[in-house]
């Protein structure tokens, strides 16, 4: 069957000519009225009856310009492993699409999940933007907040032209109009006007109020196949869902771009982020305890023992680490050994653990805890360097409506993963680590570009 010519109609000589009738002027008019009670009423409409109590286009402030420049936001997710890996790959997009990359911040561990995509039990694109707004106003709120620029040190990336970047709270003090500066306050109801203009406006960013012309969501994820981006090209902002990407049976979940680029400046910045090292402070408080602390060569092992998958593996966890600790018997005692581990230091008794603590004479455990001073007062050399807020300055005029005043100090990140695992690096006897674990891949990638001799 030729489709080109299948409902080609038949030809005739001549067409028939139609004798003209006659119209009255009166059905114009009518016509003409009826479309304009139409508009008149359709542009009277609230947005509450458009868009189910959520923000308008006109209603959401800065929204169509953003200073002329093209955005790039997603939604981390999980634990900071899979953020940190999401954030490379958001990296690589945005220098491809050559957009301005909005950099978030770290979210508590699991405080919000993707699902499985290989079973397809997975939040939606909509459903994870939202959940992430969420949880970020309450960082913001809770003085919590933390960007991933001030964990990572980014400073390499930006020497690339292709990379763009802007912090999250520096965003949305500009597509809110708000000052986002707003953290610890106890009277959350003194400010219902503040909460409800973020609530309208993580709406429309999470694409929850349909099609906009400022902004396009991306709702493919990885239960679907491909997205092409000739459609959002004119959007402002640019708003996806999950970016995190990971090997599954031969395939890649999501996104894959390691064979996109011939351009030597993409080559470049993939090369780059294969390793990103932890900001200057974080890595100096992993050495001093290497150096000052421990004071010998040593081991770590990294036990993740209680957290998914990993709590059914206990046998094969501390059989490998045990093996590698049998076999260093044989040179110099006591052993010195640092562990980091989710197990409770006080549930170690009965386990593999308990046994090297009993025995002082042959081994010599050190390990980190939260209330730690060096930890306590890198969190605050955290805080006082902000590093994520050099990437764009928050607006110092909005309408009012975010403008408070401070009654608390922000809170303190939590930075003890990030100071144990370059403790881990610098571990000159060897590295013991759980199979299956992100942690163990950062600490690994870690010891392999040398992060403690840099």
């Amino acid at each position: 069957m030729n489709l080109l010519t299948r409902n080609r109609p038949t030809a005739r000589p001549w067409p028939t000519r139609k004798q003209p009738s006659y119209r009255s002027p009166l059905i114009y008019l009518t016509l003409l009225f009826s479309l304009l009670f139409f508009f008149s009423y359709f542009f009277s409409l609230t947005p509450s009856s458009l868009l189910s109590n959520k923000t308008s286009i006109s209603d959401s402030p800065k929204c169509p310009s953003l200073g002329g420049g093209k955005f790039l936001w997603y939604a981390p997710h999980s634990g900071f492993s899979n953020q940190l890996s999401e954030f490379k790959n958001a990296v690589l997009m945005a220098a491809i699409l050559n957009r301005t990359l909005v950099v978030p911040p770290v979210l508590d561990h699991h405080a919000v999940a993707l699902g499985s995509c290989p079973k397809f039990r997975v939040l939606s694109a909509n459903e994870i933007r939202i959940s992430v707004w969420d949880h970020i106003v309450e960082l913001i709120w809770s003085g919590r907040y933390v960007s991933m620029a001030d964990i990572v040190d980014i400073s390499s990336l930006l020497s690339s032209s292709l990379v763009r970047v802007i912090d999250f709270r520096v965003f949305i003090s500009l597509w809110c109009n708000v000052n986002v500066d707003f953290a610890c306050y106890n009277e959350l109801d003194r400010h219902a006007s503040l909460l409800e203009r973020l609530k309208q406006c993580g709406s429309l960013l999470s694409g929850l109020n349909g099609d906009v012309k400022c902004l396009y969501a991306v709702n493919e994820d990885c239960r679907t196949t491909v997205w092409t981006y000739q459609s959002a090209e004119s959007a402002t902002v640019l708003a996806f869902g999950s970016l995190f990407t990971l090997p599954y049976k031969g395939s890649e979940l999501y996104i894959d771009i390691h064979d996109a680029p011939r351009d030597q400046g993409i080559k470049t910045l993939i090369e780059k982020i294969e390793f990103l090292p932890f900001a200057p402070e974080i890595l100096s408080a992993g050495k001093k305890f290497a150096y000052d602390t421990i004071k010998a060569p040593f081991l770590c092992a990294q036990l993740r023992l209680l957290d998914g998958q990993f709590k059914n593996h206990w046998k094969a966890t501390f059989l490998k680490f045990k093996q590698t600790v049998d076999a260093l018997m044989q040179g110099p005692l006591p052993i010195h050994i640092f562990v980091m581990t989710d197990l409770p230091k006080n549930n170690w008794t009965g386990s593999y653990l308990g046994e090297l603590v009993r025995d002082s004479r042959q081994f010599k455990l050190f390990f980190l805890k939260e209330r730690d001073e060096l930890i306590i007062q890198t969190a605050k050399r955290i805080v006082d360097a902000g590093h994520g807020l050099k990437f764009g300055t928050v607006p110092k005029k909005h309408d009012g409506t975010g403008q408070m005043e401070k009654d608390c100090p922000p809170g303190l990140p939590d930075v003890l993963l990030y100071i144990e695992q370059t403790v881990c690096s610098c571990a000159s006897l060897g590295f013991v680590g759980t199979a299956g674990s992100t942690i163990a891949d950062i600490i690994d990638s870690m010891r392999k570009f040398g992060a403690c001799s840099s």
